[in-house]
């Protein structure tokens, strides 16, 4: 699927697209709240400064993935699951973590400079003041 069919079906409201391909998709400063992405190939995507909150990522390949943003840019990924995620070398500068679930990501080379992880379960099962 192309990243504007994945948008023209989200904005009538369809929000599962578990197990989708969208190595290398492009999708800067979407706002993709509450989306179903289970098990979906996003690696080398560039997601940054897009709105996540609440999406469900469990289980997805996100190697080298561009999910960074500016405080001043509102990328939020508050309560966004990525469970079992591979974020192997993924770029989360300023990404707002609040209570997301990464219990289980491989986090190997991935750079969090500057995001809030306030609430956020990490892979080793504690909780990020």
């Amino acid at each position: 699927m192309d990243t504007k069919k994945l948008l023209r079906q989200y904005a009538i409201g369809e929000r599962d697209f578990s197990q989708l391909d969208l190595h290398g998709a492009y999708l800067p400063d979407v706002d993709l709240r509450g989306i179903r992405l289970c098990g979906a190939d996003l690696s080398q995507a560039d997601l940054s400064r897009a709105n996540l909150s609440g999406a469900d990522l469990s289980g997805a390949k996100l190697q080298a993935t561009n999910l960074t943003s500016a405080t001043l840019s509102h990328t939020a990924l508050n309560g966004v699951v990525l469970a079992e995620a591979d974020l192997r070398g993924a770029d989360l500068r300023g990404a707002l973590l609040h209570r997301a679930d990464l219990s289980g990501a491989t986090l190997d080379e991935v750079d969090l400079a500057g995001a809030v992880l306030g609430g956020a379960i990490m892979p080793n099962g504690t909780i990020h003041v």
